[in-house]
Protein backbone atom coordinates (compact mmCIF):
# COMPACT_ATOMS: atom_id res chain seq x y z
CA UNK A 1 0.00 0.00 0.00
CA UNK A 2 2.71 2.63 0.46
CA UNK A 3 3.38 2.89 -3.14
CA UNK A 4 -0.12 2.65 -4.46
CA UNK A 5 -0.81 6.21 -1.25
CA UNK A 6 3.28 7.52 -3.12
CA UNK A 7 1.44 6.63 -6.44
CA UNK A 8 -1.89 8.46 -6.00
CA UNK A 9 -0.99 11.39 -4.12
CA UNK A 10 2.38 11.85 -5.78
CA UNK A 11 4.15 13.09 -3.10
CA UNK A 12 6.11 11.90 0.20
CA UNK A 13 3.49 12.15 3.38
CA UNK A 14 3.90 12.12 6.77
CA UNK A 15 2.17 9.13 6.77
CA UNK A 16 4.90 7.04 5.04
CA UNK A 17 7.40 7.11 8.39
CA UNK A 18 4.49 7.49 11.28
CA UNK A 19 4.54 4.50 13.48
CA UNK A 20 2.18 2.17 12.33
CA UNK A 21 -0.76 1.52 15.00
CA UNK A 22 -1.13 -1.62 17.35
CA UNK A 23 -4.11 -3.26 18.22
CA UNK A 24 -5.06 -6.58 19.71
CA UNK A 25 -8.31 -8.45 19.06
CA UNK A 26 -9.27 -11.94 20.20
CA UNK A 27 -9.69 -13.34 16.68
CA UNK A 28 -6.34 -12.48 15.17
CA UNK A 29 -4.34 -11.42 18.18
CA UNK A 30 -1.90 -8.57 18.14
CA UNK A 31 -1.48 -6.89 14.73
CA UNK A 32 -0.32 -3.86 13.06
CA UNK A 33 -1.43 -1.59 10.71
CA UNK A 34 -0.05 1.55 8.81
CA UNK A 35 -1.56 4.47 9.86
CA UNK A 36 -2.06 5.71 5.98
CA UNK A 37 -4.42 2.87 5.26
CA UNK A 38 -6.55 4.01 7.86
CA UNK A 39 -9.29 5.96 5.98
CA UNK A 40 -11.31 7.22 9.25
CA UNK A 41 -12.34 6.39 12.60
CA UNK A 42 -15.73 7.07 14.76
CA UNK A 43 -16.65 7.32 18.02
CA UNK A 44 -19.60 5.34 19.58
CA UNK A 45 -19.59 5.47 23.02
CA UNK A 46 -16.24 4.70 24.75
CA UNK A 47 -14.96 2.24 21.57
CA UNK A 48 -13.87 3.38 18.13
CA UNK A 49 -14.18 2.15 14.63
CA UNK A 50 -11.20 2.21 12.81
CA UNK A 51 -12.22 1.88 9.12
CA UNK A 52 -9.46 0.61 6.75
CA UNK A 53 -8.67 1.12 3.16
CA UNK A 54 -8.70 -2.77 2.43
CA UNK A 55 -12.50 -2.70 3.92
CA UNK A 56 -11.88 -4.23 7.42
CA UNK A 57 -13.86 -2.38 10.02
CA UNK A 58 -12.59 -3.00 13.56
CA UNK A 59 -14.49 -1.74 16.64
CA UNK A 60 -11.77 -0.96 19.16
CA UNK A 61 -12.43 -0.35 23.38
CA UNK A 62 -10.90 3.13 23.15
CA UNK A 63 -12.19 6.40 22.52
CA UNK A 64 -11.83 8.72 19.33
CA UNK A 65 -9.32 10.89 21.92
CA UNK A 66 -6.75 8.30 22.20
CA UNK A 67 -6.60 7.90 18.14
CA UNK A 68 -6.43 11.65 17.86
CA UNK A 69 -3.69 11.97 20.17
CA UNK A 70 -1.67 8.61 18.18
CA UNK A 71 -2.18 10.03 14.69
CA UNK A 72 -0.63 12.84 12.90
CA UNK A 73 -2.31 16.17 13.16
CA UNK A 74 -1.55 17.14 9.42
CA UNK A 75 -3.04 13.99 8.38
CA UNK A 76 -6.29 13.65 10.01
CA UNK A 77 -9.10 15.77 10.25
CA UNK A 78 -11.64 16.20 12.53
CA UNK A 79 -15.06 16.16 11.13
CA UNK A 80 -17.49 15.87 13.83
CA UNK A 81 -17.15 15.46 17.73
CA UNK A 82 -17.23 11.38 16.90
CA UNK A 83 -15.58 11.68 13.60
CA UNK A 84 -11.54 11.58 12.37
CA UNK A 85 -10.93 11.31 8.73
CA UNK A 86 -7.77 10.50 6.48
CA UNK A 87 -7.07 13.83 4.37
CA UNK A 88 -5.46 11.84 2.12
CA UNK A 89 -8.85 10.16 1.25
CA UNK A 90 -10.80 12.77 1.06
CA UNK A 91 -12.76 12.96 -2.52
CA UNK A 92 -14.74 16.27 -2.34
CA UNK A 93 -16.80 18.52 0.05
CA UNK A 94 -20.59 19.09 -0.12
CA UNK A 95 -22.56 21.84 1.95
CA UNK A 96 -25.67 20.91 3.15
CA UNK A 97 -28.54 22.64 5.61
CA UNK A 98 -27.08 20.45 8.82
CA UNK A 99 -22.99 21.36 7.72
CA UNK A 100 -21.59 19.40 4.93
CA UNK A 101 -20.20 15.94 3.41
CA UNK A 102 -17.17 14.67 3.13
CA UNK A 103 -17.15 12.39 0.25
CA UNK A 104 -13.86 9.85 0.34
CA UNK A 105 -12.52 7.78 -2.36
CA UNK A 106 -14.31 4.80 -1.77
CA UNK A 107 -17.62 6.76 -2.31
CA UNK A 108 -18.76 6.85 1.32
CA UNK A 109 -20.08 10.03 2.91
CA UNK A 110 -19.43 10.89 6.12
CA UNK A 111 -21.16 14.18 7.56
CA UNK A 112 -19.52 17.20 9.25
CA UNK A 113 -20.66 19.53 11.43
CA UNK A 114 -22.17 22.90 11.15
CA UNK A 115 -19.40 24.59 13.32
CA UNK A 116 -16.58 22.71 11.90
CA UNK A 117 -17.44 23.54 8.19
CA UNK A 118 -15.88 26.59 7.81
CA UNK A 119 -12.24 25.59 8.75
CA UNK A 120 -12.76 21.63 7.12
CA UNK A 121 -13.53 23.37 4.23
CA UNK A 122 -10.50 25.44 4.65
CA UNK A 123 -8.07 23.09 5.47
CA UNK A 124 -9.04 20.89 2.44
CA UNK A 125 -8.64 24.09 0.15
CA UNK A 126 -5.59 24.15 1.07
CA UNK A 127 -4.40 20.89 0.69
Amino acid sequence: MVQGVSAVFGRTTPLLHWPPIKVYTRDTGRQSFQVMDLLYAQAEANYSWLNWADGQRMLLPRPLNYYVAKLPPECFIRLHRNCLVNRYYVHHLERTDQGGLVYLTTGEALPVSRRRWGAIYHQLQCF
